[in-house]
């Protein structure tokens, strides 16, 4: 959601890495374009989004 990234980028440092993730990595340029107009320069996606990282076995933990 670009509006609840708009108030909590403010709180990131802009050197800080960012790493974007939806459920299907689809939808995330938008986000990606306005953090780097807004000065961040380590803007990262994973690709395929939570279900690639689930398929690729990688540890997940349900709080």
């Amino acid at each position: 959601n670009i509006s609840e990234l708009k108030k909590k980028s403010k709180t990131l440092r802009q050197k800080t890495p960012v790493i974007l993730l939806s459920l299907s990595g689809f939808g995330l340029s938008k986000i990606s374009k306005h953090l780097r107009d807004e000065g961040y320069t380590e803007v990262l996606s994973l690709d395929g989004g939570f279900e690639a990282w689930k398929q690729a076995g990688l540890p997940v933990k349900k709080t």
